[in-house]
């Protein structure tokens, strides 16, 4: 059990720090694997300060482990990994914080199965396939009844397996709120390139 006045010096601030996009982002990258401290900061884009800044920050309260030291050309290589069961007990207490976590974590499977599914989809570009990102304006009842006709094509769908093959496609319909403040900014960023 989590001792909460050793981990929790100032427990707002602290829960904030750990669930602030940059350190979910972190998180992200260390979930299922370790990274050496290069790999880790190619990957998060940050500037060098803010990097080790959060870094620093998320091995203090035993979130980010540093797993081992390479000596390498006269060079020390830091390699990190997640505290899993150190986050898992923190989670427990902030139900909220849980939430986003799972939210966090099932976002970054769906981008890892997109990724794997357009590699494939470069080698085997005759293979049927189908894409759309599509932005509406309704109400919650209409996409709630809209949610259950799409239960329905989900089933069929997985009424299409057939183990005896061994072509495997992925159907993986998405349904989420979204702010049209960030279809606008990606728009501006594409124009710009």
């Amino acid at each position: 059990m989590v001792d909460v006045k050793k981990y929790f010096y100032d427990t707002k601030k602290f829960v904030q720090f750990i669930f602030s996009n940059d350190s979910l982002m972190v998180i992200f990258e260390l979930l299922n694997t370790e990274l050496s401290e290069e790999e880790l900061f190619y990957r998060l884009n940050f500037s060098n300060l803010k990097f080790k800044l959060i870094i620093s920050k998320l091995i203090e309260h035993n979130i980010v482990e540093k797993t081992k030291e390479i000596v390498q050309d006269d060079q020390v290589i830091l390699y990190y990994s997640l505290n899993r069961e150190k986050l898992q007990e923190i989670v427990k207490y902030y139900d909220f914080y849980n939430k986003k976590l799972n939210i966090t974590f099932e976002s970054k499977k769906c981008f890892n199965y997109l990724k794997n599914g357009f590699k494939e989809l470069l080698k085997y570009p005759s293979k049927p396939y189908e894409k759309a990102a599509l932005f509406i304006k309704s109400d919650s009842i209409s996409i709630e009844k809209f949610k259950e006709e799409l239960n329905e094509l989900i089933t069929k769908f997985i009424n299409k397996n057939n183990v005896k093959e061994k072509d495997v496609f992925m159907f993986m319909p998405v349904l989420l709120p979204y702010n049209l403040e960030d279809i606008n900014s990606v728009k501006k960023s594409e124009r710009k390139k």
